[in-house]
């Protein structure tokens, strides 16, 4: 399953003498920031924490503010981090992802073709689960692969049911 998501991580920083000085540079500069990320219409922008510190060895202050991106559109992204770039953000880092919608189909299909590949009792494979129980005399052995499968499909909809925000009791 290919990537379908990229995040990136960007940090606003400034040092000097003065604490507010440097708080006042880095709050305009993720301003900025989130100002252009506004303009993208398949990106997401979330600040992440806020830093502010004394460096006692040189008698300064360094303030630091973390700019988080996500978005479905790869030149869109890579775009806008150019141009956070150009406003003074470091980047932390670039990273494609599945998605949490891929993710959790793709987790469905492969538990689906999990129980329903299977193998017969004696050890030669079967097309599906319920071949490989209807080849041995044992009739219950198919009841169970039958309600195997059907808990399978009671458990996508339950997490369609969740994915929905309904209650699922």
């Amino acid at each position: 399953v290919a990537p379908d998501e990229l995040s990136g991580s960007f940090t606003a920083t400034a040092e000097g003498p003065s604490a507010a000085d440097i708080q006042r540079r880095v709050n305009e500069t993720v301003k900025a920031a989130l100002a252009a990320a506004k303009s993208a219409t398949h990106t997401s922008a979330a600040t992440g924490p806020y830093f502010v510190w004394q460096v006692w060895n040189k008698n300064t202050f360094q303030a630091r503010q973390s700019v988080e991106l996500k978005g479905n559109d790869g030149p869109e992204l890579l775009a806008l981090a150019a141009n956070l770039q150009k406003l003074g953000l470091e980047t932390n880092g670039l990273t494609w992802r599945l998605s949490r919608d891929k993710q959790r189909d793709a987790q469905k299909q492969a538990t689906t073709e999990a129980l329903v590949q299977g193998c017969r009792p004696d050890g030669r494979p079967a097309s599906t689960m319920l071949d490989a129980c209807t080849d041995d005399r044992r009739v219950g052995r198919h009841r169970q692969a039958e309600q195997m499968i059907g808990g399978v499909a009671r458990l996508h909809d339950v997490d369609a049911v969740r994915s929905e925000g309904r209650d699922v009791r």
